[in-house]
């Protein structure tokens, strides 16, 4: 059996911020020997304004933004083994854009217990990554960055018509962790002598953050799904929570109606929620903290970003998406996303965080 794929997707930030077009096309191919192989290949372009994370010299309550332009190509490739009731798979994904190259070894494996009722999964996956330098960052040359990802599963048959799965993850980073394009404001003010006496200067200087060089996190997922049979329709309600050892702790919320209406159509409205807190080493500006920087983003203390997205926020998603069967072979789906994003502290301005709407249509035949 043969199954290709193919879906575009448009995510659109409001007030002329970051558009992402999306093209993705799967390929996965099913022997009769319980041999599947895939192929996954993905482009993004990526344009629009995104904040910087400085100000204005003259003005502080004015924060500057930068226009980015770039394409993501991504290819990925799995096998996967299915012997009785054990499967393995093997993946590789390479990622390239102007200025960040990735490749991710991936092993993982799965059994089924108890007739099927039981699915224990596990899996590890390696990324040996770089930040390339351009004139555009604040790299003078390209930087490792190492990651290693591991991931324990269990999915539960209950009822008839409940499942509910608990997966696991643990991963450590190390290497360069800093988004190269993010600098930090800091205004001050310091003594010049001259041939008077001292002269008080005040002025505002830039420099690049500077995250530490090494990063743990873990995150516990719990799923459950309920099929509801006199309403021809099912639940999904999952719950997550994350914590790193930069002090980010994140709560996440999501909730699925499945809703088949007729033989061929399936609705889905849906809705999430993001709560996080602050990194430890988040500051909208270094003005008034008393940190004394160099302007060093090597990882070594002390650490600070003023990067909006490791502030304390909140975030909802809600939209609807759609599946219509047009024949054994064929499919369509459709899916409205509404993303809007805010802050929960006063320090960080309003105009960092975006709303954005997201739109995909995808086709699917199977032979």
């Amino acid at each position: 059996m043969t199954t290709v794929k193919y879906r575009y997707e448009s995510y659109d930030e409001a007030d002329n911020r970051v558009d992402v077009l999306s093209h993705m096309m799967d390929l996965r191919h099913e022997t009769a020997g319980g041999t599947a192989l895939g192929v996954r290949y993905a482009l993004d372009s990526l344009s629009g304004a995104t904040p910087v994370g400085t100000y204005e010299r003259s003005d502080p309550s004015v924060w500057k933004f930068a226009e980015i332009e770039d394409e993501r190509r991504s290819l990925g490739l799995t096998i996967e083994q299915k012997i009785d009731d054990y499967t393995l798979a093997f993946e590789y994904v390479h990622s390239i854009e102007s200025d960040y190259i990735s490749n991710s070894f991936a092993l993982s494996g799965k059994v089924e217990l108890f007739d099927k009722n039981t699915v224990i999964s596990a899996g590890v996956a390696v990324l040996p990554d770089t930040v390339v330098a351009t004139p555009f960052t604040m790299l003078t040359e390209d930087q490792d960055k190492d990651t290693v990802d591991l991931a324990l599963g269990v999915s539960q048959v209950i009822t008839k018509t409940t499942v509910f799965d608990v997966n696991f993850t643990y991963g450590r980073s190390r290497g360069y962790l800093s988004d190269p394009y993010r600098q930090i404001s800091q205004t001050d003010t310091f003594l010049v002598d001259t041939p008077i006496g001292p002269f008080p200067i005040t002025d505002t200087f830039d420099y690049a953050e500077n995250r530490p060089d090494e990063r743990t996190r873990m995150a516990l997922q719990l799923t459950g799904r309920q099929l509801i049979d006199p309403l021809h329709a099912s639940v999904v309600a999952g719950l997550r929570w994350f914590g790193d050892g930069d002090g980010i702790r994140s709560q996440t919320f999501s909730l699925t109606w499945n809703q088949e209406v007729g033989d061929r159509l399936i609705l889905s409205p849906f809705f999430r929620f993001y709560n996080q807190s602050a990194a430890d080493y988040y500051y909208p500006s270094l003005t008034g903290t008393g940190i004394v920087t160099t302007g060093a983003n090597d990882g070594t203390s002390p650490h600070y970003s003023s990067d909006y997205r490791v502030s304390a926020m909140q975030s909802v998603s809600y939209g609807v998406g759609a599946e219509f069967r047009i024949n054994e072979m064929m499919a369509l789906s459709l899916k409205f996303e509404r993303y809007e994003m805010a802050g929960q502290s006063a320090e960080t301005p309003d105009i960092f965080f975006p709303t954005a709407q997201v739109a995909s249509v995808g086709v699917s035949l199977t032979f």
